[in-house]
């Protein structure tokens, strides 16, 4: 996944999801559906950006911003 730095974002509010991640030896996919999340987070409607770290143990957090209450929901079905 490509982070862009931090996202512009209006004056609140906003919401955010956050995913978590222990990362594995090896990327074993993690890539594809990094990038996949954010292709998919990206056609939602309200969608501000992402910003994405990984520490050195491996620990990811990754925030995907949006511009109102709700919508994470649909994107609980998107597989």
């Amino acid at each position: 996944m490509s982070s862009t730095g931090i996202s512009k974002t209006p004056d609140p509010p906003y919401y955010v999801v956050i995913f978590t991640s222990a990362r594995t030896e090896g990327d074993q996919g993690y890539s594809a559906m990094a990038d996949r999340m954010v292709e998919l987070s990206s056609q939602q409607p309200g969608f501000l950006g992402v910003e994405s770290a990984q520490g050195a143990d491996a620990v990811g957090i990754t925030d995907l911003l949006l511009g109102q209450r709700g919508l994470h929901r649909p994107m609980e079905s998107q597989q």
